[in-house]
């Protein structure tokens, strides 16, 4: 598998390969903890130097210098016999005779090292010899046992992997993406550690690893597990107990914190009794705190840090104190500490606990059941999951845990529902749509169950905007529609919003306009009348009514549509530019904005940088709506590969494009364009009569078609389609609500050449709209000719033979012979040589 997370680290150390190549000494220290990849660091450097390997071992039998006597033997180089400093200078000799060419020297496991091994890194860092050699050490634990000065030492910390390289390494090891969640619990709970990642994950299961779950079962390796038993079991049963307690605060934790919550752990006088012991504590290994805490030092299993903090040295240290302890054990210790944290911070004044962290001890601690218990772990849960700082995983996974607590606590049908609402809004929050549609769905019936018509238009209401309108808009969501439509038909204070969102969802029916007409004066109705009937005032008044950034991004991108649609690029870019700015967290008006980023590359020229922002937009819109997602792509792609002039190459993505019916008409018509482009006339023209039926074509629609109909030379439909989009030719081809751009109308229609008399009026309207914007005017054609009629020309006076041609054009020879035919006769020539006698200057 490839190395993950490292780019730095390596970046460093082959920097340092290649000064030794060029002739000069350095001395590398890499340390980090067993398993974190220093090794698999090491492996990266096939970089064509020489490279001996020596490991220092872990027996005081080992005589002097090990691993270095090991290096030479392995160069061909006499080993030195002596004792003291001379022997290290004799030692140091030989490794620079032998290095006549670029040598490195590993020595691996310095952390066992003896005196000696350790003084001849020191030594030839120090000496800093203008030769070939270079000498690594890799090391376990915090500390090198190297003390190397000087400007030829450099020194490599590994840690634990971020974030990012944890999720990175789960996808390769997965060979798919992994929750958030799932990733934030594994690196905290593995500290990053690549070893440990590869040995854990394999035993967790599918559903472990969905993010939807409770703490996950971890199966520790047996080795790192053996090692932490054995260290922890070597201390005083009561330093045992005190540090399993620490455990359950957390990796770092305050002794005024443990104070507390240890006296509240610690075993009563009646229950010593009941045990049949003496009454007093110390008698069953009772131990303060503190001294339990020095103790804990002393081992290694414990950091002391500043302002009486204490934190443990490995996360596995932890892992096993913590389910050492009994499970009733452990949840009396999670109620101490919720306890001991809110009494610490209201006694000194310091800053509260956060609502995350006492719903984190609540929950574990709600396994003792009782409702008051209950009520407390699901009150701390849902303000966890309100707080604004946290992220929308956490936030899942909050009301997941108060959703939960509250079944078993039996809550009333409204209120549980009032929960499962919260959950489901974060479940789409984080791009999970299927089970956050899903768990909206569970809300419907617990208010069903309740008569409760409020809660049942605050789930109607729980599923966001339309994800699309236009040539990019989803196929009706019938079940929404249902449940909008029993919310009106309920007893609502407001039924405004209800009756906006219905309208838009039925946009293109005869009940969409009465609808928005009567859903109020707010910018969500403003924003229906704009979909149901698109004119610029409702777009302007939605944008100056927003209250929100997801409703200012909605605003923003339809008054981008109309800006576009009248030809003024530079002032719909400037709009699209702002949506980019906006704050939008939820997975739709990301992708809003990814989607608009993409608009303003593709109407720069910027080609090669919108490449990877369309694919991104559309990685992106996969959590707000997959269909939507897939025609935005689409439509963004069809325009790129237009420009680019690579439109055989839409096909594999028409190909793949997996949508339900209806779908939009303008699909089959990029089909058709596509099948033209590739020579393959039949297709399109079969395509293009079946097109040209379809009643819900848009002005795009007509536009694709009318390329294919020039192209494959079906005049009839060509002119039907210039009839049809003359009045247009003012207006930009705008794709979705400002999703993408076709350049102007009128380059379209004087590119089809099917009105050679307006064809000049139309270039000179094109020209006055693309300054700035990848779509070039042509000079004008020949009169009379279609496009590809032009094309063909073109290259016949350029001396192609029909053969090149066709070739060129992707079309079949005959083809090529009829188009030439043509070009003949509306010129009056009769021959090819004719034709270039016409055309020579």
């Amino acid at each position: 598998m490839d190395l993950v997370g490292r780019e730095r680290e390596l970046t460093l150390l082959r920097t340092q390969v290649q000064a030794i190549k060029d002739g000069q000494f350095r001395c590398v220290l890499v340390g980090g903890d067993p398993g974190v990849g220093k090794s698999r660091l090491l492996a990266e450097l096939d970089d064509g130097i020489r490279y001996v390997r020596g490991v220092c071992v872990p027996s005081p039998d080992a005589p002097p210098l090990w691993p270095w006597r090991y290096v030479l033997s392995a160069l061909g180089r006499p080993v030195p016999e002596g004792s003291g400093f001379d022997l290290l200078v004799r030692y140091a000799d030989e490794l620079l005779a032998a290095a006549d060419e670029p040598l490195l020297v590993v020595v691996d496991d310095l952390q066992h090292a003896d005196p000696a091994t350790a003084s001849l890194f020191a030594h030839l860092a120090a000496l800093s010899p203008a030769r070939p050699l270079g000498v690594l050490g890799a090391y376990r634990g915090e500390s090198s046992p190297v003390q190397a000065t000087g400007p030829a030492v450099a020194r490599i910390r590994l840690r634990g992997l971020d974030a990012a390289g944890v999720g990175s390494y789960l996808e390769k090891l997965l060979h798919r993406p992994v929750p958030a969640p799932v990733v934030a619990e594994l690196r905290r709970r593995t500290e990053g550690n690549p070893h440990l990642l590869a040995e854990i994950v394999p035993h967790l299961t599918p559903a472990d690893l969905d993010g939807r779950g409770d703490r996950l079962p971890i199966r520790w390796p047996a080795e790192a597990r053996a090692e932490a038993v054995a260290r922890i079991d070597a201390l005083a049963p009561g330093t045992r107990r005190m540090l399993a307690t620490a455990s359950v605060i957390g990796r770092e934790f305050d002794l005024a914190i443990l104070e507390k919550v240890g006296a509240a752990a610690t075993p009563s006088a009646a229950e010593l009794l009941a045990a049949g012991g003496p009454a007093t504590p110390e008698a069953h290994d009772g131990i303060d705190p503190l001294t339990a805490l020095d103790e804990g030092v002393s081992a290694g299993l414990l950091t002391a840090l500043p302002g009486q903090v204490y934190a443990f040295d490995r996360a596995v240290t932890r892992e096993v104190l913590y389910e050492s302890l009994p499970a009733r054990d452990r949840a009396l210790v999670h109620e101490a500490t919720a306890d001991a944290l809110t009494a610490f911070s209201a006694d000194v004044g310091e800053r509260g606990p956060t609502a995350a962290e006492l719903a984190h001890h609540l929950v574990a601690a709600a396994v003792l059941g009782g409702d008051d218990r209950l009520d407390r772990a699901i009150s701390y849960s849902v303000a966890a999951g309100t707080t604004e700082d946290v992220g929308p995983h956490e936030a899942a996974g909050h009301f997941a845990a108060a959703v939960r607590l509250a079944v078993r606590a039996d809550w009333p049908p409204a209120a549980l529902g009032r929960l499962v609402v919260a959950l489901g809004r974060a479940r789409l929050a984080v791009g999970d749509l299927a089970d956050g549609t899903g768990v909206l769905a569970a809300a419907a019936r617990h208010a069903r169950r309740a008569g409760d018509a409020e809660l049942l238009t605050q789930i109607a209401l729980s599923h966001g905007p339309r994800a699309g309108l236009g040539d990019t808009a989803p196929p009706p969501d019938q079940a929404l529609v249902a449940l909008l439509r029993e919310a009106l038909a309920g007893e609502v204070a407001d039924p405004a919003p209800l009756r906006a969102r219905l309208a838009v969802e039925l946009v293109g029916t005869p009940e969409a306009a009465p609808l928005a007409e009567t859903a109020g004066d707010g910018p969500e109705a403003l924003l229906a009348l704009y979909a149901v009937d698109p004119r610029p005032g409702y777009a302007a008044a939605a944008l100056r009514a927003a209250t929100d950034p997801l409703t200012e991004c909605r605003a923003r991108l339809a008054v981008a549509h109309h800006q576009l649609e009248l030809g003024a690029v530079a002032p719909a870019r400037r709009e699209l530019d702002e949506v980019t700015r906006l704050r939008l967290k939820t997975p739709l008006g990301r992708w809003w904005s990814a989607q608009a980023e993409a608009h303003v590359a593709i109407l720069s020229g910027d080609l090669e940088r919108a490449e990877p922002l369309v694919d991104a937009a559309r990685e992106i819109g996969r959590g707000a709506d997959a269909h939507a997602a897939a025609l935005g792509h689409l439509a963004q792609l069809t325009t790129l590969r237009a420009l680019q002039g690579r439109l055989p190459d839409l096909a594999p993505a028409l190909a793949d494009l997996d949508h339900p019916a209806p779908r939009p008409p303008w699909l089959a018509a990029a089909a058709a364009l596509v099948a033209a482009h590739r020579g393959e006339s039949a297709i399109a023209e079969a395509l293009l009569e079946a097109a040209l039926g379809d009643e819900r074509g848009s002005l795009w629609t007509s536009v694709l078609l009318l390329e294919v109909a020039a192209l494959v030379g079906h005049a009839a439909a060509a002119e039907r389609l210039t009839s049809a989009l003359s009045p247009h030719a003012h207006r930009w081809i705008v794709i979705g609500p400002a999703v993408s751009s076709a350049g102007p109308v009128a380059l379209v229609l004087a590119r089809a050449g099917v009105d050679p008399r307006r064809t000049a009026g139309w270039l000179e309207l094109a020209g006055t709209m693309v300054a700035g914007t990848p779509w070039e005017v042509p000079e004008a054609r020949t009169p009379g000719l279609t496009r590809r009629e032009q094309e063909v020309m073109e290259l016949a006076v350029g001396g192609a033979s029909a053969k090149d041609i066709a070739e060129r054009l992707f079309i079949g020879e005959r083809t090529v012979e009829t188009h030439l035919a043509n070009i003949y006769r509306k010129l009056g020539v009769r021959s090819r040589i004719e034709l270039l006698a016409l055309h020579r200057p």
